[in-house]
């Protein structure tokens, strides 16, 4: 007689990222945004971010961007390594952040972006409106 197996298979979608909860839950929620403002070039500033980038994160960064354009800066980087996942509403953002910044005359570029973020770039065919750098000191190069 032929046994039956009781394990359940599991989507490979399914096991993409772990099941938290609680306190862990409210750790991975909470967004890591730290703006530095740079004296040379002095229109240049840096925003770091790190966790799950949805669409609350999303709304701070523009609020951000915005914030430094009212202060003159024109050109800025998003460092994107600790970013371990972006949304439709994230990957939005960079888009109107990188229209509005062109218009006022300055530039947007992304920074040693994660390979799963990188794909979803390519994938809607969205990397051709950023530089995409893998250093920062490729990326100063560029804004100079």
């Amino acid at each position: 007689m032929k046994r039956e197996s009781t394990r359940r298979r599991v989507r490979k979608s399914a096991r993409k990222r772990p099941v938290t909860t609680g306190r862990e839950a409210e750790q991975e929620a909470e967004l890591l945004l730290k703006v530095a403002r740079l004296e040379k070039p002095k229109t240049t500033a840096i925003i770091t971010l790190g966790g799950f980038l949805q669409r609350r994160e999303a709304n701070e960064i523009m609020r951000v961007v915005s914030s430094l354009q009212e202060e003159g800066f024109v050109k800025v980087i998003f460092d994107l390594a600790d970013v371990k996942y972006a949304n439709s509403s994230a990957i939005g953002v960079f888009v109107n952040c990188a229209s509005s910044l062109k218009a006022g005359g300055g530039q947007a570029i992304l920074l040693a972006m994660r390979p799963n973020i990188r794909k979803v770039f390519d994938t809607l065919g969205l990397a051709g409106l950023f530089f995409i750098a893998s250093t920062r000191a490729e990326a100063l190069q560029v804004m100079k």
